[in-house]
């Protein structure tokens, strides 16, 4: 899926002096070498049309990442480790199953420590942060998932959250990468933009543009900074603006099938522009 938006008007250069018979006095020149640009511009021999073409194209997210934290709490850290592991290992599994070579999910471990908590003076609360005042610890999964096949996002995500206990901090993050297709299409759109602008101009005046210069930003036009080729916005897009915490319940285990919510993202603009030089003959 992909929308076309063509951008405005490129600069368009048409010096009169390009159409008059000019009289330019010039330092002799070696017949072998070329005039040098700042002597002799190259558009004082011919008329010229100088454009920016500009393009942005919207393209559907191809890469989607999320993470969910699983905890549980108890008076001896192993117990705690122990108990959020087999809380945590079935679904992991079931959703690794799913995704298969369609990207990656990791596993990392963490652990806090509480203490026993006192109010001093000014009846603030405090932790007694010594070895013999620890009331409990926490041990921590964090499952981060990272996927290049949009259509399992839902479930994997609802096999994630279907464990219990679950805390999703942030949403999903969209992003795009553009195939080496996928990006020479946005310039090719671009240089579409200036072709049009170079023909509108040279139909005014009874003539037709002939291409003399393409360039994507190893030199520059003469009435704009440097141009660039395709640049891709990779700000990630975001599902919706919630924070998923799913708690389970003590009379039944909630099942995937019931958190397997749509998701719809964003598309992600990619754009472009070019210089372009045309005579008109």
């Amino acid at each position: 899926m992909r929308r076309i938006h063509i951008i405005g008007m490129g600069l368009l250069f048409l010096p009169t002096t390009a159409f008059a018979q000019l009289n330019v006095r010039t330092t002799a020149i070696t017949p072998d070498i070329p005039p040098y640009a700042a002597i002799r511009p190259y558009w004082v021999d011919r008329p010229i049309i100088e454009v920016i073409g500009r393009a942005n194209v919207e393209f559907a997210p191809n890469r989607a990442n999320f993470s969910i934290k699983y905890f549980e709490v108890d008076t001896n850290s192993d117990e705690a480790t122990r108990k959020v592991t087999d809380r945590v290992r079935p679904g992991l599994e079931r959703a690794r199953s799913l995704i298969g070579n369609k990207g990656t999910i990791n596993a990392t471990y963490s652990r806090t420590t509480l203490y026993e908590q006192y109010r001093d003076r000014e009846g603030n609360r405090n932790e007694n942060e010594r070895e013999d005042k620890i009331s409990n610890y926490v041990a921590y999964w964090t499952i981060e998932v990272n996927l290049t096949e949009m259509s399992i996002i839902s479930a994997v995500r609802a096999e994630l959250l279907a464990i219990g206990g679950a805390e999703m901090n942030e949403n999903i993050e969209f992003e795009f990468e553009p195939t080496p297709e996928q990006a020479r299409s946005v310039i090719a759109a671009a240089a579409n933009d200036g072709f049009e602008q170079a023909k509108m101009v040279a139909n005014i005046h009874g003539m037709r543009p002939r291409l003399l210069v393409f360039e994507e930003g190893r030199t520059q036009c003469l009435a704009s900074a440097t141009t660039r080729g395709a640049t891709t916005s990779n700000a990630p897009t975001r599902a919706s603006n919630e924070m998923i915490v799913v708690t389970g319940s003590r009379l039944r285990k909630l099942t995937p099938e019931e958190m397997n919510l749509p998701v719809a993202p964003n598309p992600i603009e990619s754009s472009a522009q070019v210089c372009m030089v045309y005579a008109l003959e």
